[in-house]
């Protein structure tokens, strides 16, 4: 290949790059044109939602992109102790409508609030007398007229060159559907306990619980008493279950005297004698060890361990040791999620 067909093909591929980010800065203009048209409307559909009866649940509804939309909002929403659901249009007229009650607040997305499965299931959910919201870019639309509340888009077009594929709709929509749901999350005052609990698995979930329900306790937490030799400290951290990286040393109340962790073990190799592993345990430790309360997040844990460039803290209550969380403790069950 010629050198000059070779750079005519390497400055086509830069192009792409110099392409994509002129969409992105279109993208970005859009959203700043969906900041400036928020108003009271917005203000109406939240306090819509916080002020909902303890029967109410938001019902999302959407057809096409607008319906992978609505899925989105509705999960949110579950996830911040709002309860939610997401209903299809086609199988709601169906049967589904069976799950719309009265006191349900149905938030229906529709670029262009005229999409014939949407329409059809207008006046069935009026007949519930449940409260509607609209988001769509068009007020003279049917779901708009048939909403009692609308959430206006902004009417702008769509990316590239065809301006046909959803892009900068989709995007307007589950940027306004997000910030919907946060805004509720942020004044009902929807607590890290309570994401949490809807988040049992994954990575948010675990980083979300308290540290005592993931801490070592009982018989994987190593320890020892201070005047005991290195050597059987080293063989006590060895056959714990688990495989600590760490003992804790406690007196005969089981209060906390110091730590000796793999790192001290390593120093002591480095600069000590051999006979420092017939020497107390007390001569060795690190006296102020890290600590942390049982209450605290695994996210805090997380966050203390890496300040300190330390792989345990010891979980302490009263003074007394409750157990020891392990960094393994935290990465391990997320690398298997």
């Amino acid at each position: 290949m010629e050198a000059k067909e070779l750079t005519s093909k390497e400055n086509s591929k830069e192009q792409y790059a110099f392409y994509a980010k002129k969409l992105l800065k279109e993208l970005s203009s859009s959203l700043a044109v969906l900041n400036q048209s928020l108003n009271s409307s917005f203000n109406k559909a939240v306090e819509i939602i916080l002020k909902r009866s303890a029967q109410s649940r938001i019902i999302a509804t959407g057809i096409g992109k607008a319906g992978y939309v609505a899925m989105k909002f509705s999960a949110t929403l579950a996830s911040i102790d709002v309860p939610s659901f997401f209903l299809h249009p086609a199988e709601a007229i169906h049967g589904d409508l069976g799950r719309v009650m009265k006191d349900d607040i149905i938030v229906i997305f529709s670029w262009s609030g005229t999409t014939e499965e949407i329409t059809k299931l207008l006046p069935f959910l009026k007949e519930r007398q449940c409260t509607i919201i609209g988001v769509t870019s068009q007020t003279a639309s049917k779901v708009a007229k048939n909403s009692h509340l609308c959430l206006k888009l902004p009417l702008i077009k769509e990316l590239g060159k065809l301006k046909l594929a959803p892009t900068t709709s989709t995007l307007l929509m589950m940027a306004l559907a997000d910030i919907l749901a946060v805004t509720v999350s942020d004044f009902q005052l929807t607590t890290a306990s309570q994401f949490a609990k809807n988040h049992p698995g994954g990575f948010l979930g675990r980083l979300l619980l308290p540290v005592e329900e993931v801490m070592r306790k009982g018989n994987m937490v190593c320890a020892v008493y201070q005047e005991e030799k290195v050597k059987e400290v080293i063989k006590k951290i060895t056959s714990t279950e688990g495989r600590p990286g760490a003992a804790v040393i406690v007196d005969k109340e089981g209060k906390l005297l110091g730590i000796f962790t793999d790192g001290d073990l390593r120093r002591c190799l480095e600069k000590e004698e051999e006979t420092f592993l017939s020497r107390p345990i007390s001569h060795y430790m690190c006296q102020s060890p890290k600590i942390i309360s049982p209450k605290a997040t695994v996210e805090a844990a997380l966050e203390k361990m890496t300040k300190h460039k330390i792989d345990q803290l010891i979980v302490l209550e009263n003074g007394k040791v409750l157990g020891v969380i392990d960094i393994q403790d935290i990465w391990e069950p997320l690398n298997s999620c």
